[in-house]
């Protein structure tokens, strides 16, 4: 199993439409079992497969230990016709972000990792909950949950677009991340991946500068503005389903092949 955190301080750099479409590939293209966690208190990730948190199965739920550690049953179905599994946000992340500073706070910082150890034991006993991949869309900001998803996962994506604020804002993303590691951080940055591009002098030149610096890895893989991502995300139909030849579908295809392969995984979709 591997588990993902995509991850930027900055909002609207396409984080969740990031973890939605490589969820959809990896489950629709590769046959993979695929677990989405919605740590955003915006839920937009949620909304997206028409999941609304029930009391005792959220993020929330999660991380406030409401109920014994039984990690299935914190999942909850997506939409009948999506591919995926989630646990869904819920808006009261915002309060318990507040009450786990106080020293008699429920809050379990330590959730996402006995989560991760849930489904791997589940994995080892073949058990119908078993994922190959876990996918988590986290908030735009250093809060406690975004830090446990950093630390515990196995790696981390870092979307950007190619504007300077962007651009400039991920040396400071980079290294929140590595003084993260001060917290136990143990996750490493799978890479920077460049999204809503748009050829064009300027962004060209971000684009190199990106791929130049030393400090981690940028994806191969560019993602291309398009104009089908939005109405996609209306329809809360998989973007590969709702326009399949437009060029963020075949981009986001490229960028999975290139994701699991990084692993030495099978990359080969199903024909």
């Amino acid at each position: 199993m591997r588990t993902t955190a995509i991850f930027n301080h900055k909002g609207g750099v396409g984080k969740t439409t990031t973890a939605s479409a490589m969820a959809d590939i990896l489950a629709i293209d590769y046959g993979k079992r695929v677990l989405l966690i919605d740590a955003d208190p915006q839920g937009n990730l949620s909304t997206f497969y028409g999941v609304e948190p029930d009391e005792g199965n959220s993020t929330l739920d999660l991380f406030m230990g409401t109920h014994e550690p039984v990690y299935s049953d914190w999942i909850s179905a997506a939409r009948p016709d999506a591919p995926v599994d989630i646990i869904p946000s819920d808006t009261g992340l915002v309060q318990a972000e507040v009450a786990a500073l106080k020293e008699d706070s429920r809050f379990n910082r330590h959730a996402m990792a006995d989560l991760f150890r849930a489904i791997r034991e589940d994995a080892d006993a073949d058990n119908q909950f078993a994922y190959d991949y876990v996918l988590i869309d986290c908030s735009p900001a250093f809060t406690q949950v975004s830090l446990a998803a950093l630390r515990d996962a196995d790696d981390i994506i870092i979307p950007v677009t190619t504007d300077l604020f962007s651009t400039a804002g991920m040396a400071t993303v980079l290294q929140q991340i590595m003084g993260a590691r001060d917290d136990g951080l143990q996750s490493s940055v799978a890479g920077v991946l460049v999204n809503m591009y748009k050829r064009g002098e300027d962004q060209n030149g971000l684009l190199a500068y990106l791929r130049n610096q030393k400090a981690v890895a940028t994806f191969e893989t560019v993602i291309h503005k398009s104009d089908k991502v939005v109405p996609a995300g209306t329809h809360g139909d998989p973007l590969i389903k709702f326009s399949p030849r437009c060029a963020a579908s075949r981009d986001y295809r490229a960028l999975v092949a290139e994701y699991v392969a990084q692993r030495g995984g099978h990359h080969n979709a199903k024909a």
